[in-house]
């Protein structure tokens, strides 16, 4: 029976629908026993009276700097999803799949392309890191308007051949 209740319901349109209902229960729990700080939800440099806004270990006191890290969050998600929307399938579809017995460029670029996307996508990650530990939704915000823009630009591009039916 668990099975069929599964399997009945495993669409990605239903997945979807159950993670976003999830995640808007618990923050409108959060909200209600006040569980985000107003610091969370601060834009601007931090009042002399509110808690200092650290960014990998350096405080952040000045418009620039901030309008610096939103614009770096910001382009950074752009080019970050772009990139992976286009070498994780690439390397999925292409270089690993069994079945492809073709690679459209020479093995020394295949490896170094292997390596950028290895050595940047950690140097990223860490920064990354650090912009998601400040703890500041005004760092946040523009990486999720990025993510949005380019998946939608990726979904337009797979999708604008395909019929759609419902």
């Amino acid at each position: 029976m668990l099975n069929t209740i599964i399997d009945n319901y495993s669409t990605p349109k239903i997945a979807t629908y159950i993670y976003s209902a999830w995640v808007t229960i618990v923050l409108i729990i959060a909200f209600n026993l006040k569980i985000f700080s107003k610091d969370f939800f601060r834009f601007g440099v931090p009042l002399p009276n509110e808690k200092e806004l650290l960014f990998m270990g350096k405080k952040i006191t000045t418009s620039p700097e901030i309008l610096f890290i939103i614009t770096y969050s910001f382009v950074n998600q752009l080019i970050s999803n772009y990139t992976r929307n286009i070498v994780r399938p690439w390397m999925n579809n292409i270089v690993q799949d069994p079945k492809s017995s073709s690679i459209d460029m020479s093995q020394a670029d295949l490896y170094l392309i292997s390596n950028l996307d290895n050595i940047f996508g950690w140097l990223n990650y860490i920064i990354e890191l650090a912009t998601i530990f400040t703890m500041e939704f005004q760092f946040i915000l523009p990486r999720i308007f990025a993510s949005i823009i380019i998946e939608n630009f990726s979904i337009a591009k797979y999708s604008k051949n395909k019929q759609f039916v419902y």
